[in-house]
């Protein structure tokens, strides 16, 4: 099985929210999320609801919980075995708020016309 390498995409400053956001979880938010990350990287854009979910245009969430609710960790791939992770947020709603889905996609342009 082909295995699958994972980024966290940087801003001009060189700082990655991504990153950041990891950092700043609890024992067992970062627990669930190394689980999940190694799935990814082992199934790559097989892996399945309710581990991840493609949002269009060639976006996905990896779905992970925590004590303080869902988390939803938005990447794309790049030459068929990379993984750039763009945006996180702590989802507190139903929905996904558009403004966390627009972040992520203009990420995901920006590193691909770069």
């Amino acid at each position: 099985m082909r295995r699958f390498e994972t980024f966290y995409y940087c801003l001009s400053n060189g700082k990655a929210p991504v990153g950041e956001f990891i950092d700043s979880l609890n024992a067992k938010g970062y627990s669930n999320f190394v689980f999940k990350k190694e799935l990814l990287e082992g199934f790559g854009p097989k892996l399945p609801m309710p581990h991840a979910k493609h949002m269009g245009k060639g976006l996905y969430e990896l779905r992970v919980s925590d004590i303080n609710g869902k988390i939803r960790l938005f990447y794309f791939f790049v030459k068929r075995n990379s993984i750039i992770f763009v945006h996180a947020i702590v989802k507190k709603t139903q929905k996904t708020p558009k403004k966390d889905l627009n972040l992520a996609y203009k990420r995901m342009t920006d590193y691909q016309n770069n």
